[in-house]
Parts: C-alpha cells; sequence; structure tokens
C-alpha cells in the first residue's frame, strides 16, 4: 500500500493596513511687516487664526504658535510679553555666557568673603590671583564649557605663579593650593543669559515695531 501523509501548509495571518487618517488643509491668511533701518531688517509675520508669530531679522530668527491666548487677539498678546518670555519662546532657553559678567561675579564673591573674614588674607589672595588670569586671557570664550575646560588647563600654571612666592614655596603648600584651584570654580556661578543679538532684536527692531502695532491697534478699534 503507497504511503499517503498529510501536511499543512502554515498560512500566514493577513497583514493589517493601518489606516491613513485624512489630511485636513486648511488656508489662512497672515499678516507681514517688514522693517528696515540702516543694515538692519526684519520680517514679522503674524496668523491670528492659528495663532502663528515668527520673525526672520538681522538679529534673531524664530517662531512660535500660541493657542491658548484669552480673549485678546494675537497682536495684543505679542505686545504685552516680556523679555525673557518672548525670547524663551522663540530662540530657547538664555544659555549665551557672559565671561566679563561672570570675573566680575567672581571677584564680588571674593570680596564679601574677605570682609566677612571667611577667607584669609593668603587665601583671598590666592583666589584673586587665578580669577585675574582669567580676566587677561585674551580668548573669547562661545560658552562656559570652553570657559571651564580653559580654567582648567592653565590653573596649573595660575598655582606655578603664586606658589614661586616665598609663603607658598613649600611643597606642602603647593599641593594644597592645588587641591583649592580645581575647588575654586565649584563656589561660583557662571553667568549666563539672551545673548547681545537677542538684546539688540529686542531694542532696536521689538519696541519701535510694538509702539506702531498698539497704533493699529487702537485705530482698528476706533475703525
Amino acid at each position: 500500500m503507497k504511503k499517503i501523509t498529510k501536511s499543512a501548509e502554515k498560512t500566514s495571518k493577513p497583514t493589517t493596513i493601518p489606516q491613513v487618517k485624512e489630511m485636513r488643509i486648511s488656508k489662512s491668511v497672515s499678516e507681514t511687516w517688514t522693517m528696515k533701518v540702516g543694515y538692519d531688517y526684519a520680517i514679522i509675520t503674524i496668523n491670528e487664526k492659528i495663532g502663528s508669530f515668527s520673525v526672520q531679522s538681522s538679529y534673531i530668527d524664530g517662531s512660535h504658535i500660541w493657542t491658548a491666548i484669552g480673549n485678546k487677539s494675537l497682536k495684543e498678546f505679542v505686545c504685552g510679553l516680556d523679555f525673557d518670555y518672548m525670547m524663551g519662546k522663540l530662540i530657547g532657553r538664555g544659555d549665551y555666557f557672559y565671561i566679563d559678567k561672570t570675573i566680575e561675579s567672581y571677584k564680588q564673591h571674593i570680596i564679601q568673603e574677605r570682609l566677612g573674614q571667611s577667607l584669609s588674607k593668603d587665601e583671598a589672595r590666592f583666589y584673586w590671583e587665578i580669577v585675574q588670569c582669567w580676566d587677561d586671557d585674551d580668548d573669547d570664550y562661545m560658552n562656559c564649557n570652553d570657559f571651564y575646560d580653559r580654567c582648567l588647563r592653565n590653573m596649573s600654571d595660575v598655582v606655578d605663579h603664586i606658589c614661586s612666592d616665598d609663603t607658598f614655596r613649600t611643597k606642602s603648600a603647593s599641593i594644597k593650593m592645588r587641591e583649592q584651584a580645581y575647588e575654586v570654580l565649584d563656589h561660583y556661578h557662571f553667568v549666563t543669559g539672551h545673548s547681545p543679538s537677542a538684546k539688540m532684536f529686542w531694542e532696536k527692531i521689538w519696541e519701535p515695531f510694538v509702539i506702531e502695532l498698539k497704533k493699529e491697534i487702537k485705530e482698528n478699534e476706533c475703525a
């Protein structure tokens, strides 16, 4: 007798094709203002319907959409914004590193600590020498990380210079000073904020624009 075998084919489950949601396209009208003063320019666009605001300028480029602004129009809303809030929405947090202000904050802290006798005369001199070395550096720092790295690189040179003084000539004193040198950066904070370009935009472009926009709003209310 012929042997007959039976086998079953494995069938795969039918692939479920995800349904594509219907794309909805709408069209709305935006208003655009162009400003030019000398070499400075700005193109500001506002769309009241979708809450869209954008700016392209010689100082900053940015945009944001506000969807919950109460009963105010978008024009009225943006006229009442302060510098930090608006820049935060348009270009992000202010992480521009201000080296001059940072160094000044270091110096003021050292002075206050010395006046309060939290630092001895020699300790205050040591910290001051380190900060003064940063102040004398001609390099520009793009951010606080660059500044921090550079400070660590030149710290040994600063300590060697200070320890050449008779007061700090001993090896043990030199080691202690080096340990303190690497701690000094943790005792103070870096000064950061929005960039000078953002501030220039606010002063030269935005503030004059707000004056004109408020006039426009008032005229439309009276019409």
